[in-house]
């Protein structure tokens, strides 16, 4: 199993000594290296520790560097450490030694290429991704394992390979999504990765055609939105057909390093849509991925990409802050659809040219008897332009979506946080609740942009017609569930 995780998972599986049989050259004038250790801490962040008879003025360095960089080549292969930050020093004078500093920097990216590799050659390309999905996801396709053969194999590609032993293993872990364009499995890690996280791998393959880094990341913003997680990439891996690896590169962690990466991962998801469906389908999942997927890439004039970034990066903040960035979330979307050839307002309630023609005569009258409430005129007089509230109510009619009574009162708790209000045990209790209606009905209305029939309901975890607006019953029903709940945990703070 050691031998499989080395192609099973990302480059830095641990700490990697590279001193010995490397050359080392940087931007930094680094001379008496004595050791040299690339590694991912506790939050798996990739760090580069380097120490010697150096002497560095540690203050000058991400001054006096734009980029720092470090390289270790030998005949076989070259290492680079990309985008390094100076992180912290420790010096200290040895006797018989003499003077020792140690550096520590914080390590945008690591990349392994192999000298003796065809890159040409290229096979599949693999991600690795921290903070995928709970265990609910139903995953309907087998891999195969071997006791002789040297790596695990997915058993649609198993004519692919000449194996003549009898299967020694089984595990349902993966599922293949059908593009417009290609192919890609996406498969449960179980065996490797950190613990504290449910670890995935997007796999594309050359038989199913390779996408570009571009749609590779498009895909990857699209599968976050619907999941309900946002899957943190990790590294990437590229493999000839016989799995030799031609080039790894292994990535920092790109969230805030304000959260705490396994409270992140251990959080529960908020998916867009259903794994399941009202009945038992083993290919349910993979269609609606399908579906959805393919409407996202086929979408070129509504720029998403910032806005599933924002729902994703929001569910690793407080409910109070959480609450805010949903609701901008929907008002930048409001702003994006009347900026588009697809309004047919363009957000306005009048043009200006047509309300001044009507208030021509009455404007001067009014701003005679407003003359000592010149601001309140001003009001007046700007009158035809649409206020943020009147905005989103006629994009939400221009797509044909109607909120209810529940999405109503979830967006005006996104107030209570916004203004600084004072919220009572009662009202936070409530916005623990209606936090996950405005996710819902923000999923909804991206999910109708995208031409999709349903939507999963995460208060009721059902799914609902795309054109139907939460039940105010089950805002008062769930709500009491939410209360008895919560109420003891509030009340001991």
């Amino acid at each position: 199993m050691g031998s499989l995780s080395k192609i099973e998972w990302e480059f830095i599986q641990e700490d990697i000594e590279l001193i010995k049989d490397y050359e080392i050259s940087s931007n930094i004038d680094l001379t008496g290296v004595s050791s040299c250790i690339i590694k991912r801490n506790e939050k798996y962040d990739l760090i580069l520790d380097v120490e010697g008879s150096f002497v560095i003025n540690s203050k000058e360095l991400n001054v006096k560097y734009d980029v720092i960089y470090f390289v270790f080549e030998n005949n076989d292969e070259k290492i680079t450490a990309n985008f390094c930050v100076f992180n912290k020093q420790r010096i200290s004078v040895e006797n018989g030694v003499g003077f020792h500093q140690f550096l520590q920097f914080k390590v945008y990216n690591i990349e392994r290429e192999y000298k003796n590799k065809d890159f040409d050659s290229l096979s599949k390309v693999k991600e690795w991704y921290l903070n995928g999905p709970s265990e609910s996801v139903m995953f309907a396709r087998r891999t195969l394992y071997f006791n002789d053969f040297p790596f695990k194999v997915h058993e649609f590609e198993k004519d692919n390979y000449e194996i003549i032993e009898s299967v020694n293993g089984v595990s349902y872990n993966h599922s293949l999504i059908q593009l417009d364009n290609c192919k890609f499995v996406l498969e449960k890690v179980n065996d490797f990765g950190p613990k504290w996280s449910n670890n995935l791998c997007i796999e594309y393959q050359n038989q199913f055609n390779i996408p570009s880094s571009e749609i590779r990341q498009k895909i990857k913003e699209i599968l976050s939105f619907s999941l309900g997680k946002n899957l943190i990439k990790i590294g990437e891996t590229y493999y000839d057909e016989n799995n030799n690896i031609l080039k790894e590169i292994s990535f920092l962690p790109n969230i805030s390093p304000k959260i705490d990466i396994k409270r992140l991962c251990s959080s529960y998801e908020v998916p867009a849509i259903s794994f399941y469906g009202d009945f038992i389908d083993e290919f349910y999942f993979e269609n609606q991925l399908s579906k959805i997927i393919n409407a996202y890439l086929n979408e070129t004039e509504l720029n998403l990409s910032h806005i599933l970034e924002y729902l994703y990066v929001s569910t690793g903040f407080p409910t109070e802050s959480e609450i805010i960035m949903i609701g901008g979330c929907l008002d930048e979307l409001a702003e994006m659809w009347f900026n588009s050839s697809k309004t047919c307002s363009n957000g306005e309630l009048i043009k200006e040219e047509k309300y001044c023609e009507l208030m021509n005569d009455e404007l001067p009258i009014i701003k005679d008897k407003l003359k000592c409430y010149l601001d309140v005129y001003e009001n007046i007089k700007k009158s035809y332009e649409i206020t943020g509230y009147q905005k989103v109510k006629k994009f939400l009619d221009e797509i044909g979506l109607e909120q209810g009574r529940a999405e109503k009162k979830a967006r005006g708790h996104r107030n209570i946080s916004a203004h600084g209000h004072v919220m009572p045990i009662e009202t936070r209790l409530k916005m623990v609740y209606t936090t996950d209606i405005y996710r819902t009905f923000i999923n909804r209305i991206i999910l109708r942009l995208l031409n999709q029939d349903i939507y999963f309901d995460l208060t009721s975890f059902t799914e609902l017609p795309i054109t139907e607006k939460l039940p105010n019953k089950d805002f008062r029903r769930n709500y009491k569930e939410i209360k008895k709940f919560y109420s003891k945990i509030f009340e001991s703070d």
